[in-house]
């Protein structure tokens, strides 16, 4: 990341601040995908007829990697309404379950790559996990299908693409990480029809239990899920700080990525604030 950005025209003096911030957004990202990121918060700026590239050119480009342009058709309000709880649910499992990075921002409108909107969360890279985080992973990502069951009766196939990712973490718990006792010491490519049935039912009963899970973090939190849904359908985008005023503080110790990318909102929110008092005074002769 440091040597794309230090190709581009920044703010002086500004370069490690910003770095911070971006590195925050972009945890996880390829090598590729992070020149990606640097081209497009470029040619964002060059567009808005900018002198220097802005952390809010960083934002922009990251949701155009991710998610593709804007899609030109907007999205019905009957689907609107159903992504927005979709995701509203899994944002609200993110803050609740101890181990599953913070939603930081949230969106329902279509993009290239994703047709139903898009939304980021705290990438990380952990270099092991438990089989506690897994499992909370893999609850997170049945948690939009669980808050569609809750609140609108039924789930749709907006939730196709986490519950693949499900599939497959419970298929590496069971088949590569032995945290299944009685599966332990197997190896996958030479088991028996006996075992290979074992396999099956220890990944249904994963998925199982994760969708439980989920339903235990949001069902008591129905108000929740409502009111982020409502508030995203009225406002398209929903940045972390929106998040924070209606969830408030997610109840556990912050992570340091956590922590260094709440600073660099808090100052930069700071900035922007200091930006709009200067402005709304009045000019003195």
């Amino acid at each position: 990341l440091r040597v794309h950005m230090k190709k581009l025209t920044l703010i002086p003096g500004d370069f490690d601040r910003l770095i911070t911030s971006v590195a925050a957004l972009t945890a996880g990202f390829s090598g590729a995908e992070l020149a990606n990121l640097c081209n497009e918060a470029a040619m964002i700026a060059a567009r808005a007829g900018k002198d220097f590239v802005l952390e809010e050119h960083f934002e922009k480009a990251a949701e155009r990697v991710l998610g593709g342009i804007e899609a030109s058709t907007p999205l019905s309000e009957k689907v609107r309404h159903r992504v927005a709880v979709f995701e509203a649910g899994k944002a609200i499992a993110s803050w609740f379950l101890e181990h599953v990075p913070q939603a930081i921002k949230l969106s329902v409108v279509p993009r290239a790559k994703s047709k139903l909107g898009l939304s980021q969360f705290l990438r990380s890279d952990p270099k092991l996990e438990t089989t506690e985080q897994l499992k909370e992973k893999l609850a997170f990502k049945v948690s939009g299908k669980v808050a569609e069951e809750l609140i609108l009766k039924e789930s749709s196939s907006v939730s196709s693409k986490d519950l693949t990712d499900a599939y497959s973490i419970a298929k590496k718990i069971v088949e590569s990480f032995g945290m299944i006792p009685e599966l332990n010491n197997i190896a996958p490519e030479h088991v028996s029809q006996k075992t290979s049935h074992l396999i099956d039912q220890s990944i249904v009963k994963l998925l199982d239990e994760a969708a439980d899970l989920a339903r235990k973090v949001l069902e008591p939190r129905m108000d929740l899920i409502l009111a982020v849904a409502s508030q995203l359908e009225k406002k398209d985008t929903l940045n972390h700080m929106d998040l924070v005023r209606i969830l408030g503080e997610k109840p556990f110790e912050s992570s340091e990525e956590y922590k260094k990318f709440r600073d660099e909102v808090e100052k930069r929110q700071q900035v922007l604030d200091s930006l709009k008092k200067n402005e709304a005074e009045p000019a003195t002769i």
